[in-house]
Formats: structure tokens, sequence, C-alpha cells
């Protein structure tokens, strides 16, 4: 989970407002959660400056949060006291901590902790659960853990131009995504098939891995002269241009043999120099 710099901004509300409360408190066993089996760093000192009242009122909005994001912006995840922190220096300037949840799943499978532990323990406000990311065609929900929000909310989507029509598509994706833990089972196929991509490239010349996937990211360096030429044929991200880093991501439906397809192009635009 990567936090992005403190700021305050509108709600825009995805999609689909629900109260999915039931699955931070029902959806972990009686048994106390496992602690997480992965190294966490922690993010730079300034990741997150100190918030101040003037934060908040900043601009003319009158919904202020402090947007963060679970595990995509600084190519790490963070749980536990770093979310905690932020969300007191946050409450103590009269805002909300929202987490983006693009792939909340894939930060939970990655961790082995459980919703509660990584977002209603730690004081999240409010939550974007994510599903496009994760299996989806469309939709994320929006999850108020703070339910005095909730009134305020439903309006604030309609505003927004964020109230479908046919609301029901999207839940039926939500349904079948929450069926039987579903929404793990992909975040952790898409996890293992960024493990087996590190894996599988790690020792082609020219590509140097920037750190070990922790999700379903995996971030390398290449000649910048095989960028372009292995982008043409597939496409990714640049993550830093002039460090020749880029970003190569996985997903639910990727198989093993795509990866080994993807490799054996890495091997030929950037190994074969």
């Amino acid at each position: 989970m990567a936090c992005t710099r403190g700021r305050s901004r509108r709600l825009v509300l995805p999609l689909l407002l629900a109260l999915l409360l039931a699955a931070c408190d029902g959806a972990s066993s009686d048994e106390p959660a496992e602690e997480p089996t992965v190294v966490i760093e922690t993010p730079p000192d300034d990741a997150c400056r100190v918030l101040t009242p003037q934060d908040a009122q900043a601009g003319s909005n009158d919904t202020e949060i402090v947007d963060c994001d679970e595990e995509h912006t600084a190519r790490t995840i963070v749980v536990d006291e770093f979310p905690a922190a932020l969300a007191d220096a946050a409450h103590a300037a009269g805002m909300h901590l929202h987490l983006d949840g693009a792939r909340i799943a894939n930060a939970l499978a990655a961790t082995g902790t459980d919703l509660r532990t990584m977002v209603a323990d730690t004081g999240v406000d409010v939550l974007t659960w994510g599903a496009t990311k994760n299996g989806a065609m469309y939709g994320e929900a929006v999850v108020l853990l703070r339910p005095e929000l909730a009134p305020h909310a439903r309006f604030v989507r309609k505003q927004a131009g964020q109230l479908p029509s046919k609301a029901r598509f999207v839940a039926a994706q939500m349904l079948a995504l929450l069926d039987g833990d579903r929404w793990l089972e992909h975040a952790e196929h898409a996890n293992a098939m960024a493990h087996l991509l590190a894996d599988r490239v790690r020792d082609v010349q020219g590509v140097r891995l920037a750190r070990e996937p922790e999700a379903n990211a995996v971030f390398v360096h290449l000649p910048h002269d095989a960028i372009a030429p292995l982008r043409e044929w597939s496409f990714f991200w640049d993550w830093d241009e002039a460090e020749g880093l880029v970003r190569w991501m996985t997903h639910f439906a990727t198989r093993p043999e795509d990866v080994e397809r993807f490799v054996a192009g890495v091997e030929a635009f950037v190994g074969q120099r």
C-alpha cells in the first residue's frame, strides 16, 4: 500500500456505492490473522508530510480526504503502522482517509493479512474496493467504514455522474468475485505470474530487476534503445524514462504460456542486442 502526498480533493465516487462493512466484519475467521510473510519496506520519511488544518481548507470542495493507494504508486506495499499514523494525522486535521483499493486484493494476497487488519484497524474511513483490475468488466465499490458519511456520499455520486442506470450489472460482478473468495484467488494468481515473470527474465542479458515483485507488478531496468522496439511488440508503461525503468503487469487471466511468450520477446529484443 503506497501512499501519495497528502492532499484534499473532491471524493469522486466510482460506479457503485455499496456498504460492504460485512466484508470487514465477517470475512475473517475467528482465529487471529497470521503475521505477513513478506518483508514490508517503510516508505521515505517525506512520503506523506504532516497534515495541517490548512490542507482541509484548500480548494472549494466540502469533502476533504487524504488519498492513499495500497500498492501501486511507490512499487511497494505498506501495512499497519504507516497507514495508522497517516489516519491519525488526517483525523487531527479534520480530514478523512480514503484508500484507493484498485489492487487491494493483490496487497492482501501478497501480505497474507486480512481486510479488517489492513483497512479497518488502521483507521481508514473510506475504501474503494477494486473490481476492474481483478476480473470484472468494470465497476468499483465504495466502502464507507464510517456510516455517517453515507447520506452525503450518495448525492456526490450522482453529482459526479457515477450513478449507473443498470447497477445490477455491476452488482452481479461484485457478487461473483466475492463468492468463494474468487477475488483473492484472482489476485493470488496474478501475483504468482509476476513472480514467474521476474524469475524468467532475471538472467536475460540487459534486464535488471529493480526489486523483487511484491504483488502483480514487475519493475525492471532496460537499455534505453531496447525499450521502444519491445514496447511496439508488446505495450507497457515507462516508470522512469531517465533511468530506463519500466513496469510490467500481470493479472487474473495471465497464463504461464503468456509469460513464456513475453519472455521470448524480451530475449529477442533485449537479450540479443
